[in-house]
């Protein structure tokens, strides 16, 4: 709830695409930490990543149907829909945690993040707009 509500405070004073991106960035950097194993300071990096998370979804899905236009119920439907990989990566991440170590499993989200910060920069501007 806080990581919420002070996103949406900073979105009002930043670009919502740049706030995306560096909560992404701020994943990425405290996914490692998570696995460190390092007690209270990787459990700390760990609310650290959910509060970071808190604006990606609400962000990712207005940025998604902002110039869809005929589009609109497509997009949200595919937008929607790509929830499921909630329910994808935690047994991934429970698979990882089995083969190797659970601080390991951590390292799973990673590539998500990073696409998701590529997206804040660069992937969701809208090419051949009219």
């Amino acid at each position: 709830m806080i990581g919420r509500m002070s996103g949406s405070f900073l979105m009002r004073r930043f670009e919502p695409t740049k706030l995306l991106a560096l909560y992404a960035f701020m994943c990425c950097l405290l996914l490692p930490v998570v696995s460190m194993g390092a007690g209270w300071i990787s459990l700390i990096a760990l609310y650290g990543v959910f509060f970071f998370m808190s604006v990606m979804f609400p962000t990712i899905f207005a940025l998604g149907i902002k110039d869809l236009w005929s589009e609109n119920e497509k997009g949200i439907f595919f937008i929607v829909m790509s929830i499921v990989g909630g329910a994808v990566f935690p047994p991934l991440m429970g698979l990882i945690a089995d083969k190797f170590n659970m601080s390991v499993g951590f390292f799973a989200p990673i590539p998500l993040f990073a696409f998701i910060l590529y997206y804040g920069l660069k992937g969701y501007k809208v090419e051949g707009a009219v």
